[in-house]
Formats: structure tokens, C-alpha cells, sequence
């Protein structure tokens, strides 16, 4: 492996042991109240590196953490719309499966965090919204009832991660994909 492929894997590294970090500690400390000390400790990572990820705030770390979730989680990044126009579902589902590996705490911080109230719940409960309605887009022919079905098994997919490739392909299958 060459010195920019170790470093290019180090950079990774530290940026999602740093948002997974922030993710977690969002869950078990509470809305901000954590400190930047907590998030090195948990992250391994220096507050300098953090602060040149992330800045310096708090906020701006948990809406950072909060785009990746939209853009990654639940595939609105534009790379990942692309995929689901070219109906590459399969591709778009195995990506947030191998985010999840990354920031294992992403499910846990959005179950804690869904039914609750505030800021945070409700751009959650929004990022929902907005994939109703691009599966609503992606499969105009499909009722409600079968876009919350579809909702629900991509997300148990995307979730569970003793899914084999194969029972991921046998969902996709049944909903025409």
C-alpha cells in the first residue's frame, strides 16, 4: 500500500471514528452535552484533527454527523440519487449497510432519538419525509401501503446486519428492483 493510500485510509478512519463518536455520545450524554474532550477521548482522534474535520463548535459537528445521516443513511447525496434513478438499489442498500460498519451508532442514535421531541427528532422525522418521497418518485406505480412496505424492508435491511447478500438481493427482488 502506497504512503497516500495508508494516509487517504487514515483520514477515513479518523473522520468516522470521530462521527460516530459525536453520534454516540449525542445518544448517552444527551443534546450537546457532551465535551470536546469526550469526543477525542471516545474518537481517539486530537481536538486539533476534530476541529479541522468538523470546526470548532458542537453544533456544527452534530449537523455535520446530521448531513451524513441524510446524505449517507438515507441516500439523498447525489451520487446516491443517481443510483436509485438507474434503479441500482442493490448498490445504494450495500453502501449504508458498510456506512453502518463505519458508525455502527447511527441506527441506535436514530431510534433513540426518533420519538423523542426537538430539533434533532424532527430533522429526523423530516429525512423520513423526504424518503417517502423518493421512493414515492422511484415507484410511482406502488400504493402508500406498499411504499411503507418498502420503506420498512429497505430500512430492517439497511439495519440488520447478519443480512446475507443474498436475502438482500430476495427483498429487492420482491419489490421489483
Amino acid at each position: 500500500m502506497s504512503e497516500s493510500n495508508k494516509d487517504g485510509n487514515k483520514k477515513d478512519n479518523n473522520y468516522w471514528s470521530i462521527l460516530n463518536a459525536v453520534i454516540r455520545l449525542e445518544v448517552t450524554k444527551g443534546h450537546l452535552l457532551w465535551k470536546m474532550t469526550d469526543l477525542s477521548r471516545l474518537s481517539g482522534v486530537g481536538r486539533p484533527l476534530i476541529y479541522y474535520y468538523f470546526g470548532n463548535s458542537k453544533d456544527e459537528i452534530v449537523q455535520a454527523a446530521m448531513k451524513i445521516i441524510g446524505d449517507e443513511f438515507f441516500g439523498f447525496s447525489d451520487e446516491r440519487m443517481e443510483l436509485w434513478k438507474r434503479g441500482d438499489v442493490m448498490e445504494t442498500v450495500s453502501r449504508t449497510r458498510a456506512l453502518l460498519e463505519k458508525a455502527p451508532f447511527i441506527s441506535v442514535f436514530y431510534f433513540h432519538w426518533r420519538h423523542q421531541t426537538g430539533e434533532i427528532a424532527d430533522h429526523l422525522r423530516g429525512l423520513e419525509r423526504r424518503y417517502f418521497e423518493k421512493l414515492s418518485s422511484v415507484c410511482p406505480q406502488f400504493s402508500q401501503a406498499q411504499i411503507e412496505a418498502l420503506f420498512s424492508a429497505l430500512f430492517g435491511a439497511t439495519v440488520f446486519p447478519q443480512l446475507s447478500e443474498e436475502g438482500l438481493r430476495e427483498i429487492l427482488k420482491r419489490f421489483g428492483f
